[in-house]
């Protein structure tokens, strides 16, 4: 990281927030100028997926961070720095979700060019079956019987064969209000800065309305 720093001209000026993935945040300054520092772990897949991601968001007219350098073998990534004022912290929070919506509606406008993973094959979709796995035998205080996780799966197949056929597209797949930056100087959509995008797929687009309507961090 150091080496990389040196190498671009830039110092540490503050760690910041980090997620739950293996992704670092440092916000770094060079003659006046803050850039974000973003730490994978070498050769993650996640990086080229980011730049592939953020290139086709800011072709298509929304706000994604520029990417001044990069070094995929080693994770690293100087990013465009969108400040500290997320659509959550913002003090004008609920005047933001209109532009959060009507960057959804341009976004499923938009015929996605990308090579992403499929949103049926991936560990997203099977999440549901942690409530079996973990929550009902935590809350019963014991282990589910034989037979419980395959017919309670069979149940979702059910309802999922039941459902009308869903619209599908680009999806971000962590939509929601602290990886949507105000940007109060820029007009229009490209007022909400979108981070955190490497996971995206394509997949049926209300799942992103429900991360930013039902979040359930979010009152």
């Amino acid at each position: 990281m150091n080496t990389f720093l040196q190498k671009h001209g830039y110092v540490i000026k503050e760690p910041l927030k980090h997620d739950a993935s293996t992704r670092r945040y440092t916000r770094v300054a060079k003659n006046g100028h803050t850039a974000i520092l973003m730490q994978d772990t070498p050769n993650s897949p996640d990086v080229e997926r980011f730049v592939e991601i953020a290139e086709w968001l800011r072709s298509i007219g929304l706000s994604s961070p520029e990417i001044y350098e990069l070094d995929a073998t080693a994770g690293l990534m100087l990013l465009e720095d969108f400040g500290d004022t997320s659509f959550k912290t913002a003090p004008n929070q609920e005047t933001l979700y209109p532009i959060a919506a009507d960057v959804l509606r341009h976004i499923a406008r938009q015929d996605c060019p990308l090579t992403l993973p499929n949103y049926y094959d991936s560990a997203v979709h099977k999440n549901h079956r942690r409530v079996i796995d973990w929550y009902g035998p935590l809350e019963r205080g014991q282990k589910n019987a034989d037979g419980m996780v395959g017919e309670y799966l069979k149940i979702w197949q059910e309802i999922e064969a039941s459902l009308p056929p869903c619209p599908q597209g680009f999806v971000h797949i962590d939509y929601h209000t602290e990886n949507l930056m105000f940007l109060p100087k820029r007009q229009g959509l490209k007022q909400c800065g979108i981070l955190d995008f490497q996971g995206g797929m394509i997949g049926p687009l209300p799942y992103d309305w429900t991360n930013l309507l039902e979040d359930a961090r979010t009152d």
